[in-house]
């Protein structure tokens, strides 16, 4: 029977008392990354500063529009458009200049430009106010500190009456920690939960001791150790401690259970338990932080920001450190490491941290925000001045500069954006530092542009190695100096790490070392035409530096104007202006530094002239600490050989000299750009708006800097299919030449060009070069096409133009363009192409016929056209020339220049009007197209009044040509003998209105059959005077969805008459965004159809009211297209392989079973037709054609 006397026989007390650090490490507590509590905290500023886009100055080849010979009828319209136009401008108010362009002598100048590589849209400038653009950098980070650790003491008496008899042994004691708040303590110690309390780990065995015994301590007074007694006889007092973590702040209670063996009773020892409680106050340390940053920062501008910290309460903060996530930090690279511990700080006591960061953004602060995880953390923002290494304060400002730059190799564009950045410091520093020259703005662009350059050389192709070794002594001042930019290239870190960038990017290019890299280079080094020293070694464990009087200039830093070191992983160079420097000066030293088998040592020495002259000296085995020398002015090349480097010449070593003469000019690649901006409105509203042209421009690269003078020779370029330059302009680097084809072309038909006759500044020729063209331009379509007159007979040597129907972005819209690409003649059998037109809009091909007319008189016409119309001023003054007058009135047939002018405003046109939508399937294909001329005549006439007798002036007379021609209407009024003649009329039905003032029209019909022919039309005015009613009628042409506008439509009001739609009204187009308008109409009942701008689907509504006093409104809905599946048969039913198949939207042929497939089939009763071509050969001696 177990006896209770605990309580009579033991007195158990619980205390708890927080560990110092060193008592933490004397008890063996085990301390890792679980041990610590951490604070987050994260420190966000906003950055402002000016960005101010700097443009590749691409000299865009001249584009000139072709000229048309549009017959006067067709112009008409365009003419009545233009006069409205005029109309709103002349009602508009006048347009003002803005304030900033309102001041007497003004003189722009972009000043406190910076450069940052940002993604800028190419926009129009709509102001010449920059707003400034924000950037946010965020620094994540957090304060760690080591978790309270407590000393939990049990003490246990035994309080059995004096000479009781009464002993305790094995007394234990387990502690029970509380559970969080989720009442649920966790056994697991590395996922503690919401558990405010844990035991430590005690040893290299991490050993976990949640009971202990209770015991005496020994002679040696420490309990734990051997000498322990765990016998309590009355009196006696035994202790346990138990090493406790805590995790979560507050007091929180622990309960504790207690076993024992008694002895001294009559029954003999008996087990006795018992229960005790004790507390622990979990006190975390608080803090107060400040984050110092500089005001200004610059991309790629290293700078240091501290934390200090400041423990504002009572507890002491052990192993505190502060973090910085490095891979979280946003705008910035974190280049120290992560952590930095500061150990203990006592209550009222400050730590700071140190960290260095490396900015990826420009700009000053003009917001900050600090925020912490929880309540132990207030934070303060410090912001101190934002230097450079020399003392500069940093400009805020960006620049964007052209998206060129970005072929460089990242780590070159990143220590130019440096280099470029402590320029702009100082260029815009209001008083810089003593000893920092001044750095002018324009330079700051100057070497922006040098920059890009060089990009755009490496994107269109160009060694990395020639690319960059012209780079580098561009900066060097080789084109423009500057002494300020030259010094920071020199002095300044920023332009140290630069150069051996630039050395790193050359040796990833190719395997030489740095001898051989400028053996290579020679040649054409000596053709920049500028004097330079240039040393170079094969082995980095030879040292390479120059020196000038007492300057000196070596691979990290120089003193010597304009010279400066290259470091690279393979040998090195030092290069050294001699413009203005005698050669005498100048002594180049190599200094042997390690075991090198072989010295390839090397002196270029470039003059203006394209010449150079290469000195190499060979040195097997040189002996580590050697010194060599050699003065540029040694006519000898001797090379002064110090073998212990104490300032005495042991040998002169003779060198071996080389003659270099520049290279001729050679062509490096040959491509289509279609990004550069030449004859397409931008920004288009129309297909891709990154082609920025119609597949005309092509770019060239040569191998040296040439000259407009050089290049521009338009015969010296020519494709294989005869396609020749119609502009030429050289870049300001002189490599580049851009050369705007007088036809268009891409990568559907690939081509070869011939280049021949040009030279470079010294006039060494180029060798005559044919290469392909490169071109990955494939968003279009080929033409290939055949021109036929009314008899089907051939039109050959007529001109056929092309003509993009294009729009530019306007206002809140788009306004429309049409832009004539290109003009070509057509051959002996009629037949032209175009290589390429560009998707995303509609197109026209239009012929005009000039059949028997001499190429003279042609151009004569071409060369009057104004806006797609002769001229008759022009034509006349043309025509007074000696002997033009004569060949053009016999081209004509005519007896005066009136008649041969009226005869050019007639000429007879054929026009192809297609839409091309950016995912055609025809896209990356050749398309064929046949023109066909309609024929044209002459309709004449006179109005009488109602009396049939007497002629009328000033009546409206209004000419309707057959809808099928799609031609729109025309007007005019009749003379002062009732005449009036409309010239160039399309054959087919015609009809023609005349009206005076209030009375009923008169309508008159008739038909056109032959071409040439002039028809007389007499017009008796009606009697009757009546009021004709006029409305308005309006709406819009849809797709098939009935959602997508359709553009540029044609759109007829009328009436159908046995199938035909004849009495028109109106024939209008829809504008950009399907919408039309029909105005002034009479009021009536009519149908109206709208034609696809390529002619090959309708829409119809008929019956459709126009009533007085309303606007009709009346959308149109264009036939949907299907596909065509079918076979082609002969006679006797056999399939018939290789025929053409027309009807879609492309011509196919059909496979060896004579199947087809037809797609772009508009809906409806449709005609598909289908031919074989005449094949002797195959026994097929005429062509067979079958519908």
């Amino acid at each position: 029977v177990p006896v209770h006397v605990f309580d009579q026989v033991l007195v158990s007390t619980v205390t708890s008392r927080p560990l110092t650090l060193d008592e933490i490490k004397e008890k063996g507590i085990v301390i890792d990354e679980n041990n610590f509590h951490a604070v987050e905290f994260e420190v966000g500023f906003v950055l402002e500063g000016k960005t101010i886009p700097v443009k590749f100055p691409v000299v865009a080849p001249t584009f000139k529009q072709s000229t048309e010979i549009i017959p006067q009828a067709e112009l008409e319209a365009k003419l009545i458009k233009a006069q409205e136009i005029n109309q709103q401008i002349a009602a508009s108010t006048s347009t003002t200049l803005p304030p900033e362009l309102q001041t007497a002598g003004l003189n722009i100048q972009v000043q406190g430009i910076n450069f940052q590589r940002v993604d800028l849209g190419e926009g129009p400038d709509l102001t010449l106010q920059i707003p400034p653009i924000p950037a946010l950098m965020i620094i994540p980070g957090n304060i760690g500190y080591l978790n309270q650790f407590f000393s939990v003491q049990i003490f246990t008496e035994n309080a059995a009456p004096p000479n009781s008899g009464l002993s305790v042994f094995n007394v234990r004691a387990e502690v029970i920690l509380p559970p969080g708040p989720d009442q649920i303590a966790s056994t697991n110690y590395n996922v503690p939960g919401d558990d405010p309390l844990r035991f430590a780990r005690i040893g290299p065995d991490k050993i976990i001791q949640s009971i202990q015994p209770v015991v005496r301590p020994g002679p040696d007074g420490q309990i734990g150790s051997a000498d322990d007694i765990g016998r309590l006889y009355p009196g006696e007092t035994g202790q346990a401690e138990f090493l406790v973590e805590g995790l979560q702040e507050g007091l929180h209670v622990m309960n504790l259970n207690l076993t024992a063996d008694l002895d001294g009773l009559a029954a003999g020892t008996i087990k006795i338990t018992g229960k005790a409680a004790g507390s622990v106050l979990v006190k975390n340390p608080k803090f107060s932080l400040a984050f110092t940053h500089p005001r200004t920062i610059r991309s790629g501008e290293p700078y240091s920001a501290t934390v200090t910290v400041l423990n504002t309460s009572t507890t002491v903060a052990n192993l505190v450190s502060v973090t910085l996530a490095g891979a979280s930090l946003s705008g910035g690279v974190l280049e120290s490491p992560e952590t930095v511990q500061l150990d203990t700080i006592q209550p009222g006591q400050t730590a700071t941290a140190t960290f260095r960061i490396r900015s990826q953004r420009t700009g000053s602060i003009s917001f900050s925000n600090l925020t912490t995880g929880d309540d132990s953390v207030q934070g303060r923002f410090r912001l101190s001045m934002g230097i450079d290494e020399r003392g500069v304060a940093l400009s805020p400002d960006t620049i964007g500069m052209p998206d060129y730059v970005n072929a460089l190799p990242t780590g070159v564009l990143d220590g130019a954006i440096r280099v470029l950045g402590q320029a702009l410091s100082v260029a815009t520093a209001p008083q810089p530092p003593p000893g920092v020259k001044p750095v002018a703005s324009s330079i700051v662009t100057r070497r922006v542009l040098e920059l890009a350059e060089a990009g755009q050389r490496l994107r269109y192709g160009d060694g990395t190695n020639r690319v960059l070794t012209d780079l580098l002594l561009d900066w060097q001042g080789g084109r423009v100096f500057n002494d300020g930019f030259d010094q920071i290239l020199r002095a300044t870190d920023a332009g140290r790490e630069f150069r051996d960038v630039v050395m790193e990017a050359q040796e990833a290019a190719d395997n030489l070392d740095g001898t051989g890299r400028l053996a290579e280079r020679a040649a054409d080094l000596a053709g920049r035409g500028e004097s330079w020293a240039i040393a170079s070694i094969n082995d980095s464990q030879i040292d390479l530096s120059l020196s000038q009087g007492s300057a000196l200039a070596g691979l990290d830093k120089s003193d010597v104007v304009q010279a400066l070191g290259y470091r690279g992983q393979r040998g090195h160079w030092l290069t050294a202006s001699t413009l203005n420097s005698q050669l005498a000066t100048l002594n180049f030293h190599w200094q042997v530094n390690g075991t090198v088998a072989q010295a390839e040592l090397a002196a270029l020495l470039i003059t203006t002239n394209g010449t150079a002259r290469q000195w190499r000296w060979s040195v097997p085995n040189p002996p580590q600490g050697a010194c060599y020398v050699f003065n540029a002015s040694d006519p000898t090349g001797g090379l002064h050989a110090d073998t212990n480097c104490d300032g005495t010449v042991d040998a002169i070593l003779s060198g071996t000299a080389t003659p270099i003469n520049e290279l001729p000019p050679a062509l490096v690649t040959v491509f289509q750009d279609p990004t550069v901006q030449a004859g397409r409105p931008f920004p288009s509203c129309e297909g891709n708006a990154n082609i920025l042209n119609y597949g005309t421009v092509l770019a060239i690269l040569f191998s040296k800097p040439m000259t407009q003078e050089s290049v521009n020779i338009l015969d010296a370029y020519r494709f294989d299919n005869g396609n020749t330059a119609g502009s030429v302009q050289v870049q300001p680097g002189g490599r580049v030449a851009l050369i705007n084809m007088r036809l268009p072309f891409g990568a559907i038909h690939p081509r070869s060009i011939t280049i021949s006759g040009v030279s470079d500044v010294r006039g060494h020729p180029l060798t005559t070069v044919t290469r392909p063209v490169g071109s990955s331009l494939t968003e279009g379509i080929a033409l290939h096409g055949r021109v036929v007159r009314v008899d089907s007979s051939p039109a050959g040597g007529i001109p056929v133009t092309l003509t993009m129907h294009d729009s530019v972005v306007s206002g809140d819209g788009c306004e429309s363009v049409n832009v004539r690409v290109a003009q070509m003649f057509t051959d002996d059998a009629g037949s032209f192409d175009f290589d390429f037109v560009l998707a995303g809009m509609s197109y026209t091909v239009a012929a005009t016929d000039t059949s028997g007319l001499s190429r003279d008189t042609i151009q004569a016409l071409l060369d009057s056209t104004t806006d797609g119309a002769v001229a008759r001023e022009k034509l006349l003054a043309l025509a007074n020339q000696p002997g033009a007058q004569g060949s053009l009135l016999a081209d004509f047939g005519a007896n005066s220049l009136p008649q041969a002018i009226a005869a050019a405003e007639g000429l007879d046109r054929a026009i192809l009007r297609d839409s091309l939508p950016a995912n055609s399937p025809r896209t990356g294909s050749e398309v064929p197209v046949a023109l066909r001329f309609r024929g044209r005549a002459t309709v004449v006439g006179q109005v009488f009044s109602p009396d049939g007798q007497t002629p009328v002036q000033g009546v409206a007379v209004n000419l309707f040509p057959d809808p099928d021609s799609r031609e729109l209407g025309r007007g005019l009024f009749s003379d002062s003998n009732g005449r009036f003649a409309f010239q160039g009329v399309p054959l087919g039905l015609f009809s023609v209105v005349a009206q005076r003032g209030g009375e009923v029209p008169r309508t008159v019909l008739g038909e056109l059959s032959v071409p040439g022919q002039t028809t007389n039309v007499t017009i008796n005015l009606n009697s009757l005077v009546t009021v004709v009613t006029r409305t308005d009628m309006r709406g819009r042409v849809f797709e098939t969805d009935g959602v997508t506008p359709h553009a540029g439509a044609q759109v007829f009001v009328g009436n159908f008459i046995n199938g035909r739609l004849g009495n028109l009204v109106a024939a209008v187009t829809a504008d950009a965004n399907g919408f039309w308008s029909a105005n002034q109409i009479p009021v009536g009942t009519y149908d109206v159809a709208a034609v696809s701008v390529d002619g090959k689907r309708k829409g119809v509504r008929n019956g459709v009211g126009a009533v007085a006093g309303a606007v009709s409104q009346v959308n149109l809905t264009l036939q949907g297209s299907a596909a065509v599946i079918g076979r082609v048969e002969n006679s006797v039913g056999m399939p018939v392989a290789n025929a053409i198949v027309a009807g879609g939207d492309t011509l196919v042929r059909t496979d060896t079973n004579g199947l087809f497939q037809l797609s772009g089939v508009p809906e409806g009763n449709r005609t598909i037709s289908a031919g074989l071509e005449r094949n002797p050969a195959a026994g097929i001696d005429f062509p067979r054609l079958g519908s």
